[in-house]
């Protein structure tokens, strides 16, 4: 296996809101980490209506390296939610995002489950996160292949993989994706509808009848208006000699 190669992308993380919460009151903060790596934490927000609403936007950047099939690797960016008690903070749960999911793709806005985080399994609610995440390619080759996107409302790690490359404009890969630009799967075309609606012979039969008596009696009118111009041109003749 080769050496790995490494995009640099700059990402705009936006979250929004975490609904569906089993509380009337608190106080939520969401925390944004990258690995190690601390990207920042939201502002603290009061339980409303059961959700929290934070509309806030991280930009920071971050590195995704390539098999050597120009497949992206997983970049999973946790997102973990505290709640402010008395004794401190308490953690809710956690969404893991892979950001070489949303590679190529202009923005896409998504919601997952929250989950329980390595030290606590269990999940201790159905609280939805919604997120929205864009990246844009600093440097690097813009031809690559990205994962398949992972069920939403859910907060698995990396989703199995697929092909998202310049191979669909060649015929090879019908869900082709091009960074930057989007390319319609052909399964996706709108194909005309046919209508299964069964045609009566009688009715055919009685207007084809309808249309060739039309026809005739034209015929007829046109014949008769001949033979008197010319009856009538015989006579200025007779006249004038």
């Amino acid at each position: 296996m080769g050496k790995k190669k490494e995009r640099k992308f700059l990402v705009e993380f936006h979250i929004f809101q975490l609904s569906s919460i089993p509380s009337r009151n608190g106080s939520l903060r969401a925390s944004l980490q990258l690995g190690k790596r601390k990207i920042g934490i939201t502002h603290r927000r009061e339980i409303s209506s059961f959700k929290v609403e934070w509309d806030q936007t991280f930009d920071f950047k971050c590195g995704i390296p390539a098999d050597d099939e120009e497949r992206l690797l997983p970049c999973i960016c946790g997102i973990k939610i505290y709640k402010e008690t008395r004794f401190g903070n308490d953690k809710l749960g956690v969404v893991k995002v892979d950001l070489s999911e949303f590679a190529g793709r202009d923005g896409m806005e998504r919601r997952y489950i929250l989950s329980g985080d390595e030290s606590h399994k269990r999940r201790k609610d159905n609280s939805i996160l919604q997120i929205k995440v864009s990246l844009t390619l600093v440097s690097g080759d813009p031809i690559f292949k990205t994962p398949q996107l992972a069920d939403e409302t859910t907060a698995t790690g990396p989703a199995q993989t697929k092909k998202t490359t310049l191979e669909y404009a060649l015929g090879f890969d019908p869900d082709a994706q091009l960074l930057g630009q989007e390319i319609v799967p052909r399964a996706a075309v709108t194909r005309p509808h046919i209508s299964s609606t069964r045609v009566n012979p009688k009715a055919v039969v009685e207007d084809l009848f309808s249309e060739q008596l039309q026809a005739n009696n034209l015929s007829e009118t046109k014949r008769a208006i001949t033979q008197s111009h010319n009856m009538r041109f015989s006579e200025l003749n007779m006249n004038s000699i």
